[in-house]
């Protein structure tokens, strides 16, 4: 789709719903935060090669990349951006403003917190959590909990002090 100007400009442009689709965490929560309080229609945006099980919840905001996977009983929260290739399975929690970059995978009934990043090619093992606006670095391997506002890198992933 066209970007068709700057926020200000959604009153003169013709338009059914938008997508906040920036990749800083913050800046995306703001921009969200402030059509939606405009009362503007938040769309999901899904690539038809993604795979959603019956089932999983996805909230207005979030754009879900091509090849994405979902699985059974997984909920994505508001302005969540899924990335390409990246896999969400069983019983997942997506917390709103969260980006799961491309290739990265979640383990099943990991919870993903407020505006957390989990970096490119990262992966989250089972029953881990990730805090609020918390960083998991690319290619990180998750295998005890990141606090909120952590940043975990490494193999296995150990937070930086």
């Amino acid at each position: 789709m066209p970007v068709c100007g700057v926020t200000a400009d959604l009153t003169t442009i013709s338009h059914e719903a938008v997508i906040v689709a920036i990749g800083n965490g913050r800046v995306r929560r703001r921009l969200f935060l402030e059509v939606q309080a405009r009362g503007e229609r938040l769309a999901i945006a899904q690539h038809p090669t993604a795979v959603l099980a019956e089932g999983v919840q996805v909230a207005a905001g979030t754009v879900i990349a091509a090849n994405v996977v979902v699985n059974t009983g997984s909920v994505i929260g508001q302005n969540v951006i899924l990335n390409t290739a990246c896999t969400v399975d069983h019983h997942n929690r997506i917390e709103d403003h969260a980006h799961v970059a491309p290739g990265a995978h979640l383990g099943g009934d990991v919870q993903v917190g407020e505006g957390a990043l989990i970096g490119i090619g990262a992966v989250v093992l089972p029953q881990r959590r990730v805090g609020n606006w918390a960083t998991v670095g690319g290619g990180a391997v998750v295998v005890k909990d990141v606090g909120a506002g952590e940043t975990a890198v490494g193999c296995p992933a150990r937070v930086l002090k």
